[in-house]
């Protein structure tokens, strides 16, 4: 038996995407599977997606986009663990997760950035926690973990987080947002 492959236009990827507006979850659900089996072609819609207004949407396009696996989308991902709804905040983390280790960089240079921001602190646990049940941390981002824990998190996680990133060879790391900051001297 021969099998068949069938190639996607933009504009069926566009179509599939605005199916995820469907307010039917089987329609949506349909939709999404294609969407993961045409795979990195459809990322970047996906990632448009994550800022719909709909919650159903931007939680239907972190799944898809979780799904596929494509690093691409962790910087939008990231910022959906700061989204006002909970379930969009749930769907990024399990596709910051399945994603897997690419997205431990970017989630502690957004901890560093944003520290002050609760959601993010808390997105960043459980992936970080799930990625280490998973046995895929090393011992500098695990300690992250340990301080997200801490009555304190908003104020030492982002300088563990800062070791962490040294210790994975990210150096020279400049805050971008209201991070912390060195001491003058």
């Amino acid at each position: 038996m021969t099998e068949r492959v069938i190639h996607f236009t933009q504009s069926d990827i566009d179509r599939l995407v605005r199916e995820l507006e469907n307010k039917n979850p089987t329609t949506r659900a349909r939709a999404r599977l294609i969407l993961v089996q045409i795979g990195r072609p459809a990322v970047p819609a996906l990632i448009r997606a994550l800022s719909h207004y709909e919650t159903y949407v931007r939680c239907e396009a972190a799944h898809a986009l979780g799904d596929i696996g494509d690093p691409t989308a962790i910087p939008k991902l990231v910022r959906l663990l700061e989204d006002e709804d909970v379930a969009a905040r749930w769907r990024a983390t399990v596709a910051l997760t399945a994603i897997g280790t690419p997205a431990v960089i970017p989630l502690l240079l957004a901890l560093v950035d944003r520290f002050e921001s609760v959601r993010l602190r808390e997105g960043v646990r459980r992936v970080i926690q799930n990625l280490k049940d998973r046995g895929e941390l090393p011992q500098p981002v695990v300690d992250v973990l340990n301080s997200l824990g801490d009555i304190a998190a908003g104020v030492e996680s982002p300088w563990v987080a800062i070791t962490a990133l040294e210790a994975m060879g990210v150096r020279n790391y400049e805050p971008r947002g209201k991070g912390p900051q060195p001491a003058q001297s």
